[in-house]
């Protein structure tokens, strides 16, 4: 379950930034997760960062 949640997490995101092929994968994989695992992973996209990396 915590890799589909991740999965759910990522997918969220690629939609947040117009990637309209991630629709149908993201709503397949709520249809397999809990309510409360989908509460959890609109959470974390809800409050993404992103990581910046320094060279």
């Amino acid at each position: 379950e915590g890799k589909k949640l991740t999965s759910l997490l990522y997918f969220e995101l690629a939609l947040r930034s117009g990637e309209q092929n991630a629709a149908p994968i993201k709503e397949a994989l709520l249809q397999q997760l809990p309510p409360a695992s989908r509460d959890e992973a609109m959470s974390l996209a809800d409050n993404w960062k992103p990581v910046r990396h320094h060279h």
